[in-house]
């Protein structure tokens, strides 16, 4: 029996050709016509997955930011509600923006998920501003959550102002790599430099708060076991 290879998954074609082009040219730079002759599809397969040029750009952009950040992953075990002290905070805190760190600047991304989000974060499109803001919604809800449940005297605003910090710090990251590793006299963003900038963030970001120092060793180590 001749076996044969599966058929491509055309909706996925799609998004990563469109992905691909959106980082580079934006939404207005980038035809229809662009996009099918890259995937290999046809004008009517954006039509049937999507619905228009513009559903599939905010559905690129989702697509990048749940790859990018890997929510799912990060959020799995995040339970708030079983946390009852602040040195339990603090170690919550730390996985998290560790998490998120590394997960958003990790060496084996594709390049035009960075690209797609910086440059929608500045085209300022309103749709797409949206589903950034929906995406990252649930981390930015648990994080508030849990500043206003375990750190003393700090208001809703001060939570609210940590979390675009934190955001803030590691979008930079991504942003100005070229900048950072011209500034250090780095040849690379390898792994190593990830890692321990990923480490300095989320500790810092825990002892700002006044929070206990966080269990570091422990988590390293399991990172290091599961790698």
């Amino acid at each position: 029996m001749v076996e044969t290879a599966a058929p491509p998954d055309t909706r996925q074609s799609l998004l990563i050709a469109a992905g691909e082009l959106f980082a580079d040219k934006g939404l207005e730079g980038t035809s229809v016509r662009e996009i099918v002759a890259k995937a290999g599809a046809t004008l009517s397969a954006v039509n049937y997955h999507f619905g228009s040029k513009q559903q599939l750009y905010l559905e690129a952009i989702r697509h990048a930011l749940h790859e990018h950040i890997r929510l799912g992953d990060a959020l799995a075990n995040a339970r708030p509600d079983q946390i009852a002290n602040a040195q339990e905070a603090a170690d919550f805190l730390y996985r998290l923006v560790r998490e998120f760190f590394f997960n958003y600047i990790a060496p084996d991304q594709p390049g035009w998920y960075g690209r797609l989000i910086n440059r929608a974060v500045i085209d300022d499109h309103p749709e797409a501003v949206e589903t950034i803001a929906e995406v990252l919604r649930p981390a930015d809800e648990i994080l508030r959550d849990l500043l206003l449940k375990h750190v003393p005297n700090i208001t809703r605003q001060s939570a609210d102002f940590w979390n675009c910090c934190i955001g803030g710090q590691i979008h930079y990251f991504l942003m100005a790599r070229r900048v950072i590793m011209r500034l250090t006299g780095r040849n690379a963003y390898d792994r190593s430099f990830i890692e321990a900038a990923a480490e300095y963030v989320a500790v810092n970001s825990v002892r700002a708060l006044g929070l206990p120092e966080p269990h570091t060793q422990d988590f390293r180590s399991g990172r290091e076991v599961g790698s």
